[in-house]
């Protein structure tokens, strides 16, 4: 599995999250030719072709806004981006389901890069930090809460 990702690839996938991806006829379709245009990969367009297609219309407008916000933050970074930096900026105060926006992005984003399952287990880590996190900090005074949680693995 990749450590890291290259800013530049970073961006041209938030490019295409933004500006690529169009809906017809209720349908959500990737603009291929605008993609191929911005330096995308056949094999990270299909894969983020599978990833749309575990994306709902809601979670896609989610995804367009908040990929706005993570391109400022990535312009910030080094050319070469560290995957746990994203992850933990995902994670930082994460207690519980449902998936952030910020968790919904870059599940699409990873998604082109590596494939869609790759992608789930790392949102899927995302849950555990989260989930072990809430247990630490609510079970120390909460036997129950410490009790639940050890029961579930997460203490």
């Amino acid at each position: 599995m990749p450590t890291t990702i290259e800013k530049d690839k970073i961006l041209s996938l938030l490019e295409v999250i933004q500006n690529g991806i169009v809906e017809e006829n209720g349908e959500t379709n990737l603009n291929l030719d605008y993609a191929k245009e911005i330096g995308l990969s056949n094999k990270e367009i299909n894969n983020l072709q599978q990833a749309l297609i575990e994306t709902s219309a809601n979670d896609l407008n989610e995804i367009e806004s908040e990929s706005k916000i993570l391109e400022k933050e990535i312009l910030k970074k080094d050319d070469v981006i560290q995957i746990d930096e994203l992850t933990a900026s995902a994670a930082k105060g994460r207690h519980a389901a449902p998936p952030t926006k910020l968790e919904k992005t870059l599940k699409l984003v990873f998604g082109a890069i590596a494939g869609v399952t790759l992608a789930n287990l790392i949102v899927t880590d995302l849950y555990k930090l989260g989930a072990y996190s809430a247990c630490h900090k609510w079970g120390k005074d909460r036997p129950k809460v410490k009790g639940a949680c050890k029961t579930l693995g997460y203490w």
